[in-house]
C-alpha cells in the first residue's frame, strides 16, 4: 500500500482546511480592510470611499472595494 492511500484523514483535513479558507477569504478581505481603517485612522463604510492615506498615496478607494467584497460572504460560507 502507498503512503497516499494510508492517510487518507490528512487529505480530508487539507481539502476541509481549504474550503473552509476560501469560504470565509472575503470575510477575511473585509476584515483586513476595516482593521487597516482603523490602524490608519479613516472611516470606512460601504456608501463610498474616503480619502485615506497610507504612504503619501490615497488606498480609500482599495479599502471600500476591500470592505464591499466582504458581502460575497453570504454567498461562499453557505457553500463552504
Amino acid at each position: 500500500m502507498t503512503a497516499i492511500r494510508s492517510r487518507p484523514y490528512f487529505w480530508l483535513g487539507a481539502a476541509f482546511v481549504a474550503i473552509v479558507i476560501a469560504a470565509a477569504s472575503p470575510l477575511i478581505v473585509a476584515f483586513m480592510a476595516g482593521t487597516a481603517a482603523d490602524v490608519l485612522g479613516c472611516s470606512l463604510n460601504e456608501g463610498g470611499a474616503t480619502p485615506c492615506l497610507f504612504l503619501g498615496s490615497d488606498i480609500g478607494e482599495t479599502l471600500a472595494d476591500m470592505f464591499v467584497f466582504g458581502w460575497l460572504s453570504f454567498v461562499t460560507l453557505p457553500w463552504g
